[in-house]
């Protein structure tokens, strides 16, 4: 039986009197992953792919099994699956090797939405310029959603490849990213999918929403922070050249020439976070033994209680849609006070959020704000949570005054 209060207890860091609500930037860690981690250097520390002796052969079967596991969890292939620093460096890591690699060529036109974190939006943006090649944007609606109709507005443009979010990290949004996928399918159009706040909420299976590429950060999702995924598809995998050169991805070396491994190891040049992918693998399997229906149903609730709540208060503006489209997010601001004040006032009632433009810069310019405070649940966050963070903005008005 699904029970957050029960879950709790496998996360120390909750012990504490803190209302953690800061979730989209990074979730808190389970004492299965923090041992997997602990155990790994106690007893398997050794570099992987490299030795025949015991210790090495541990220490690749731990590595190898967590990539087998994290494939398995998005219905991928394990050969499909590329460990990466996290979202940032997979998303790099495409555009370096289709620009340089010439699947993207100069008057090619690129397609990313204003909904993006700068990670999916930033790369595209400078190595356009670069390379000589058209930026297409995609607009979403005042509360920050993407219309399909605006996708099949850029699409018919004879864009290349799109990318986009499925999940925007400043508003909440869920996207339609199955069907989004499905139209540029019908047109020839690569799609890259940023997945790293959709995965940790929605069971995403590649295959069946029909992406081309995919990333998303262990961080997220109860792993450790320096580590996650890239999912390709295979023959394109297979077409593009490697983002890094050394070790480990390599197949023959001569004065004339390099010939390169198969995937994934193609694409995992040098020493990898060992540690970080047994902690990921671990993190993986504590999701999958979750009753995923209950785990969404409680996030949407404890999401809706604070938009519903919030709204009530005169003061407080809240941004974003209000409806099923809205996921675990709820972006707001305080009338007459910064987002950073805000925090720091609600830091003061031991409850922890974000405030800032949230590396999605593009997306609140187009809501008129350039800046919000957001509130992010996880399943592990219970009502007490919510109802501490809605107390101390009722309150507010005790420490400002002229609010309200």
């Amino acid at each position: 039986m699904f029970s957050p209060e029960q879950i709790r207890k496998d996360f120390h860091i909750l012990e504490e009197e803190l209302a953690y609500l800061d979730n989209a930037a990074t979730t808190q860690k389970p004492d299965n992953v923090i041992n997997a981690i602990r155990h790994y250097y106690m007893k398997q520390n050794s570099n992987v792919h490299r030795s025949n002796y015991e210790l090495a052969e541990l220490a690749t079967q731990a590595f190898e099994s967590s990539r087998r596991t994290i494939a398995n969890f998005i219905g991928s292939e394990p050969e499909e699956l590329i460990f990466t620093r996290g979202t940032t460096e997979s998303i790099n890591l495409l555009a370096y090797s289709f620009f340089v690699g010439g699947l993207i060529e100069a008057g090619d036109k690129i397609a990313v939405t204003i909904a993006e974190h700068h990670s999916n939006f930033v790369p595209w943006q400078q190595l356009s310029k670069r390379f000589g090649t058209e930026m297409v944007y995609v607009d979403t609606d005042d509360e920050g959603r993407i219309s399909l109709s605006e996708v099949k507005k850029a699409l018919d443009k004879g864009v290349k490849l799109l990318a986009f979010t499925g999940m925007s990290n400043s508003l909440g949004v869920v996207m339609p990213y199955v069907e989004i996928c499905h139209l540029a399918k019908e047109r020839g159009v690569l799609t890259v999918l940023d997945g790293a706040q959709l995965v940790p909420h929605h069971k995403v299976n590649v295959k069946e929403v029909g992406c081309d590429f995919m990333a998303f950060s262990a961080h997220k999702m109860l792993g450790p922070m320096g580590i996650g995924a890239l999912y390709g598809r295979r023959e394109l995998l297979e077409k593009m050249v490697p983002f890094l050169y050394g070790g480990e991805m390599i197949d023959e070396v001569t004065l004339e020439d390099t010939t390169f491994n198969v995937l994934p190891y193609k694409f995992e040049a040098g020493t990898p976070n060992v540690a970080g992918t047994v902690g990921f693998g671990e993190a993986i399997r504590y999701l999958a033994r979750l009753e995923w229906g209950k785990v969404q149903e409680h996030v949407k609730k404890l999401a809706d209680v604070l938009i519903h709540e919030l709204e009530r208060i005169p003061y407080v503006e809240v941004y974003g849609p209000k409806d099923e489209t809205q996921h675990s997010i709820v972006s707001f601001n305080i009338k007459g006070l910064h987002p950073h004040d805000v925090s720091q006032y609600l830091n003061s009632w031991k409850v922890a959020v974000r405030s800032g433009h949230h590396c999605a810069q593009p997306q609140l310019k187009r809501i008129g704000v350039p800046a919000t405070c957001r509130a992010s649940v996880y399943f592990y966050n219970t009502e007490r949570d919510v109802e501490r963070m809605l107390e101390a903005i009722k309150n507010i008005t005790n420490e400002f005054p002229w609010v309200g």
